[in-house]
């Protein structure tokens, strides 16, 4: 089955504005149709509870309305932080930080934020630099930045969490998102700029970043914090870099990802495409930048209590419903510095693990190109298997984007798993943003952390 696309003849930006009327309409049709309960259920290995899936919140429209119509007339300022940047974020905090820009050895410069100690030794360089602190690097998601894990509060928020627990923090910015949108010499306007997928993630950003690290603090190894995405690059990278392995003593994957088969975002829907209609569609350059039309958006309705329903719903549509976990008052501060874009082929590639129900490399669409890639004419699998490094997930039951059933396909896999946590109701987005995450997941990530950080 495809899908035929009609060729838009409006300026760029219309086709922007018409891509969030489009999912605002599939959010209206969900609330107007979708009057049933659907409920799934999961059935894990014995060690593991059973997960029921429920959207009655999601739709329960009427409920909401009664509310958005006695506040119709409410309006909040935009939240000072939805305006930083990321390093003003966390100075605004009153934690210290420094910014490297890190080259990969296919000419990237890539932003490295660094927390390099807590608040509580902001005046204390002595006991600073006394001894020689665990390194842990922290991996953002698709179409995130290194925001993720510094735009809660302060108590709320794990890059800040972790300074104040004695750890030397690192935040990675993948190519082509808002803070690494640079090279030594291709200008973003060129499509070769955007020529890559999260294969090259793993191939060139992840050991350029782990190398500047350990190179910058002299230390021989470090821990590792990744998210979606930033979970998906690193099992890529440890199936086929033994060496890079090593360096790493712990990989805590937050959401993991390498299986979509089972997704059920309607990001699936992708799929239905052909790889060249995506790219017809939306170009082969940038997918959703964190632009003014966006900030246009969620000023416009994320601020506004009669319709910030729709930024909860547009959320909650893409990565699964927790509305109770959900910080409410910062959901202007989220949609600011999310989405920060991606390569459209890096969107192509997904749709791709979801046609071939696999965890493989890019596939250029014929045995030529891809003998001419891989000297095979099949794009190779990333042997999961192969990993080493010891292991500890932490999933959501009401995950959208890593399915508990993908989850499980993953554990089965993986050789090296130490630890699966779950939280039953906890969507994709939970892990970083969650009104609980401290107590329900950052506890447990400290203690797996101090285990492997003597």
């Amino acid at each position: 089955m495809s899908i035929k696309m009609l060729p838009c003849k409006f300026p760029l930006h219309y086709n922007k504005i018409v891509a969030v009327l489009v999912i605002l309409a599939i959010t209206a049709f969900f609330k107007a149709n979708c009057s049933l309960i659907f409920q799934r259920e999961r059935n894990f290995d014995a060690s593991f509870d059973s997960t029921q899936i429920n959207l009655l919140e999601l739709l329960n429209f009427k409920e909401k309305q009664a509310t958005w119509n006695n506040n119709a007339n409410s309006k909040r300022a935009v939240n000072p932080d939805a305006l930083k940047n990321l390093t003003e974020l966390i100075r605004g905090n009153n934690y210290p930080v420094e910014v490297y820009t890190v080259k990969t050895a296919d000419g990237f410069l890539l932003d490295l934020h660094r927390i390099p100690h807590g608040r509580k030794h902001l005046n204390d360089i002595k006991n600073v630099h006394q001894k020689p602190k665990n390194v842990v690097y922290l991996q953002h998601a698709l179409l995130s930045s290194a925001c993720d894990w510094v735009m809660n509060y302060a108590n709320d928020s794990l890059g800040f969490i972790l300074a104040d627990q004695g750890y030397d923090v690192w935040m990675g910015n993948t190519r082509g998102n808002t803070y690494s949108r640079r090279h030594a010499s291709l200008s973003p306007d060129d499509p070769k700029f955007w020529d890559w997928s999260f294969d090259e993630m793993a191939k060139y950003d992840m050991p350029a970043f782990i190398d500047f690290i350990l190179t910058k603090t002299g230390q021989p190894s470090l821990s590792l914090i990744g998210h979606s995405q930033g979970t998906m690059m690193n099992f890529a990278l440890f199936s086929e870099r033994p060496d890079m392995e090593k360096k790493v003593k712990i990989f805590i994957a937050l959401a993991p990802v390498a299986f979509v088969e089972s997704i059920t975002s309607p990001i699936k829907y992708l799929s239905l495409m052909s790889d060249d209609e995506i790219y017809s569609h939306f170009g082969k350059k940038i997918f959703l930048p964190n632009d003014n039309i966006v900030k246009f958006f969620v000023d416009l309705f994320c601020t506004e209590v009669a319709t910030k329903w729709m930024c909860d719903d547009i959320l909650f549509l893409f990565v699964g419903v927790d509305f109770k976990n959900l910080n409410q008052s910062r959901l202007d501060v989220y949609f600011h510095h999310s989405p920060s874009g991606v390569s459209v082929k890096d969107l192509v590639h997904f749709a791709q693990l979801y046609r071939q129900r696999n965890f493989v490399k890019y596939n250029y669409g014929s045995s030529e190109s891809n003998m001419l890639h891989y000297n095979q004419t099949t794009p190779p699998e990333y042997n999961i298997d192969n990993i080493t490094v010891p292991v500890v997930f932490f999933s959501g039951g009401d995950d959208w984007l890593s399915d508990p059933l993908d989850v499980r396909h993953l554990v089965h896999s993986l050789h090296s798993l130490q630890a699966w946590y779950m939280q039953p109701t906890w969507n994709h987005m939970d892990f970083v943003w969650g009104l609980t995450a401290a107590e329900g997941c950052y506890k447990k990530v400290l203690e797996s952390l101090q285990r492997y950080n003597h």
